[in-house]
């Protein structure tokens, strides 16, 4: 079964890309070019069919790629989260690029990810109370 039309929510929203990505992304969309609109196409065109395409491409993707058997698609999303928070992100921008209506939405899914950040933190305060003690110093000379 095939299924198009509005999102979830029923809103559209713009996803910006990484230059490297936009480009990867343009130089396929050239080669493959689609008269309905498809960013990815089937071999014949028109759209993918889910089934096909895990079966086709994913599925071998991930063998080639040494991932688990069990990897879905899907985890591709939570991936990026992981990586974004591991980064050092912004929740909120990481809320903006998945597409969550709520900060908590996020939160709750990937909170747990934000554990052992606290060095970082601590190193980030310290350097602002160094530059604070300099400026004082020398401000008072």
């Amino acid at each position: 079964m095939l299924t198009t039309g509005p999102t979830k929510t029923g809103k559209r929203r713009a996803v910006t890309l990484p230059p490297r990505l936009a480009d990867m992304l343009g130089e396929h969309v050239g080669r493959y070019p689609s008269s309905e609109g498809y960013v990815f196409t089937a071999a014949k065109g028109g759209p993918i069919r889910q089934h096909n395409f895990r079966v086709r491409h994913f599925k071998p993707a991930v063998r080639r790629a040494g991932l688990p058997e069990g990897v879905r698609f899907h985890d591709l999303r939570h991936t990026c989260a992981a990586i974004l928070i591991d980064q050092g992100s912004n929740p909120k921008q990481i809320q903006a690029r998945l597409g969550h209506a709520s900060i908590r939405t996020t939160l709750d899914r990937y909170g747990h990810l934000f554990d052992g950040h606290d060095a970082a933190l601590l190193e980030g305060l310290d350097a602002t109370f160094r530059e604070a003690e300099t400026n004082r110093d020398v401000a008072q000379m």
